[in-house]
């Protein structure tokens, strides 16, 4: 009989604690709400990234490809015939007749400068400068090439020209 009671016992505990379990199945209202405002977030997230990336691989292929022009361009421009103290409309028509890359919709290739090598003295270094002192020794030109696309500069290339 004490055999039976405890099992009794013990059987009427356990009966007491499922009934007290079975009352708490499913989840509420403030569970549900919480776990859907975290799966927003996290879609919300991932949609950002998403265009973020997007935007920057684009920024990328535009780069790539006004650097690509360029490097056209200034073939153009060296293999056009070097004009002595030439200004920037010179070398117009040869940057301009480079091909413009397939995948580039849009955009203009110019003639940025003109600058000549120069120095201020017989012992003062080179430099690059506005005004022409061409003679038989400083015949080089230095030449900025730039690419514009909707209105802002992606990038600009530097060539020195000179014959001779």
């Amino acid at each position: 009989m004490t055999i039976h009671d405890s099992h009794t016992n013990h059987s009427a505990a356990a009966g007491s604690s499922l009934s007290s379990r079975r009352g708490d199945h499913g989840v509420t209202y403030v569970e549900l709400l919480v776990s859907l405002v975290l799966i927003g977030t996290a879609v919300v997230a991932s949609l950002v990234a998403v265009r973020a990336t997007t935007i920057a691989i684009a920024t990328d292929r535009d780069h790539t490809l006004a650097l690509t022009w360029l490097l056209s361009a200034a073939d153009h421009v060296q293999v056009a015939t070097r004009i002595p103290c030439a200004d920037v409309d010179t070398y117009v028509a040869a940057a301009q007749a480079a091909p413009r890359p397939s995948g580039l919709s849009s955009g203009s290739i110019a003639v940025q400068s003109v600058s000549y090598l120069q120095r201020g003295g017989v012992d003062e270094p080179y430099t690059w400068g506005p005004t022409c002192f061409e003679s038989k020794h400083h015949r080089s030109q230095l030449i900025t090439l730039a690419v514009t696309i909707d209105g802002s500069v992606v990038e600009t290339l530097d060539t020195v020209k000179h014959d001779g």
